[in-house]
């Protein structure tokens, strides 16, 4: 319920939600609801947004990668998919944390450039972020320990209960 009615705040009074919220529990809780929920909304009110998946961003820079490798000239750049990533009002990143998304160093660099995009503008743009990781768990994880950190500038809200699914 808090998560929710941090969600609604995030639209109240205005047609350009903003703010900075990490929504963290285990499997099943509804978190990726909700974020569908706020994509939905924000498309309701004719503001960009996405949902997507933190291995679905990390997919989509190798593709760009192997496509360069090609010699692609119609391939996007990995600086224009960040720019791309920052150009949506509402963002929503799913299944970002420890158990769901690839940690080599260059890997968790380029999604971590597009939350530090989205968080430097977190006063003008809306990022969702869901993870089955707990803050404590990221923080002790040397390579999360940085993003833990950016957690803790937005709404942390524990979402749990019993499980939806099934």
């Amino acid at each position: 319920q808090a998560a929710a009615s941090a969600v609604l705040d995030m639209f109240t009074d205005t047609l350009t939600p903003s703010g900075w919220l990490f929504i963290y529990g285990d499997n099943g809780q509804g978190k990726t609801g909700l974020l569908k929920s706020a994509v939905a909304m924000a498309c309701h009110i004719g503001t960009t947004a996405r949902y997507t998946t933190a291995s679905n961003i990390l997919n989509e820079i190798y593709d760009l990668i192997e496509r360069n490798k090609r010699h692609d000239d119609q391939a996007e750049t990995i600086l224009e998919l960040i720019r791309r990533y920052d150009r949506y009002q509402v963002l929503a990143i799913d299944e970002a944390g420890l158990d769901r998304t690839a940690d080599t160093p260059f890997a968790l660099s380029k999604l971590f450039d597009i939350f530090d995009a989205r968080y430097s503008r977190r006063a003008f743009t809306a990022t969702l972020i869901a993870s089955n990781s707990q803050p404590q768990a990221l923080e002790r994880h040397s390579q999360w320990r940085y993003f833990e950190s950016r957690t803790r500038d937005g709404l942390r809200i524990p979402i749990g209960g019993a499980n939806l699914r099934g």
